[in-house]
């Protein structure tokens, strides 16, 4: 079996992940895979940055060092391009994808919670448990 096939590969889920937010964000998507128009292309794209937060909560990584470690040690070839992107641009990186993990919480109805928020569901489950 190849080195990079086993339960939880990384690139695999983050394509299929990448799909569903490339359909689901098509009327967003006014420049290329981006929402907005950047001055500076960035190394990745609006939807990249999606998948890649997505990705990371489907395999429970729910810390940003551990993900990028990870990446770097599986895939150091496939990801290369991640680790070009310029210091400055880290912080919005960073806040972009937590604007979208709080949204993706705390406001998105999810079909199969019965149309409920996840953190509703999280918080019914805290409150029975104590």
């Amino acid at each position: 079996m190849p080195n990079d096939t086993h339960m939880h590969d990384l690139k695999a889920i983050y394509m299929k992940i990448w799909k569903q937010v490339k359909i689901a964000l098509k009327e967003q998507l006014i420049f290329g895979d981006n929402i907005h128009k950047y001055p500076n292309p960035p190394k990745l794209s609006d939807v990249e940055i999606i998948s890649l937060a997505i990705t990371a909560e489907c395999l429970a990584i729910d810390s940003e060092n551990l993900l990028w470690s990870k990446i770097k040690s599986d895939y150091p070839k496939k990801y290369e391009h991640i680790y070009l992107r310029p210091s400055n641009d880290t912080i919005k990186l960073y806040n972009g994808v937590m604007r979208y993990i709080k949204w993706y919480k705390e406001t998105r109805r999810h079909t199969a919670l019965n149309n409920q928020r996840s953190k509703e569901v999280y918080e019914q489950a805290f409150w029975k448990a104590a």
